[in-house]
């Protein structure tokens, strides 16, 4: 019968190598303990946009804010830098950068064709 002494204090220390120690200071780190640079990082990038957006005139940063997003490339504004306004049919339209300008020009004319097209088929042919 000594044999299960034995064997209870062997399962025992398996099972405490097993488990590890109580000592929290030794516990893993949480799943989500990786979100801490990741909210760091956010922060810096939001403080970053306001920065660019601060340096826009307070109406065309009032305009910038209601806009949030280029257009074009679907960046928040501000995150590459100050944005940039572009005047579409009297109306003020802010890029992310200068590199979506043309591209926001050529979908304002698209855009404007597309709306003339069906005001033209509704006019009566004259023979």
């Amino acid at each position: 019968m000594p044999r299960l002494p034995l064997l209870t204090l062997c399962c025992a220390t398996l099972l405490s190598l097993a488990v590890g120690c109580a000592d929290p200071s030794n516990a893993p780190a949480p799943a989500g303990g990786a979100s801490a640079p990741a909210a760091a990082s956010a922060d810096k990038e939001a403080a970053a946009i306001q920065e660019a957006l601060a340096q826009l005139p307070e109406e065309d940063r009032k305009i910038a804010e209601a806009q949030k997003t280029c257009p074009i490339g679907k960046d928040l504004l501000g995150s590459m830098g100050v944005p940039v306004k572009v005047d579409v049919d009297g109306k003020p339209v802010f890029i992310c950068c200068e590199g979506c300008r043309t591209a926001l020009l050529a979908k304002a004319e698209k855009e404007k064709a597309a709306a003339a097209a069906p005001a033209e088929e509704s006019k009566p042919t004259q023979n």
